[in-house]
């Protein structure tokens, strides 16, 4: 439905006339058996957000994996996984809280010698109302 042009810089929604600029990253990865790494926790860095009628201040909320979309191919060496978080803020007089939920999906990394190679984040991540 709502897929923004850019992972990182502004992201217009027009649904809700609000915007907002981030940056996600993976903060760790770790090494559940041996030659094997699987992401472990991700951070929020740098996010700025403002509903454009009112001026509303937007906060970024519940960063994190979605462990039903995590995906691990051994013999290739490849993993793909999905990050999600929330945007809240307060909605117009007399109506609703803003809520909407971000996701990036997939994210795909390769390793080798139990390090991470490549990391390649989704650029288009999905926007959406709640």
């Amino acid at each position: 439905m709502d897929r923004s042009p850019s992972r990182l810089g502004l992201l217009l929604i027009p649904v809700v006339f609000a915007c907002f600029a981030l940056t996600q990253s993976v903060q760790s990865f770790i090494h559940p058996r041996v030659g094997v790494v699987t992401p472990h926790s991700v951070k929020l860095e740098g996010f700025r957000g403002l509903a454009k009628s009112g001026n509303r201040k937007l906060e970024a909320t519940k960063p994190g994996f979605v462990p039903a979309e995590f995906r691990l191919d051994e013999d290739t060496k490849e993993g793909k996984f999905s990050v999600q978080f929330h945007v809240t803020g307060p909605g117009l007089p007399g109506g609703s809280p803003l809520r909407i939920r971000v996701k990036y999906n997939p994210n795909v990394y390769k390793y080798a010698d139990g390090k991470v190679t490549k990391l390649t984040p989704d650029p288009m991540p999905i926007v959406r109302c709640q």
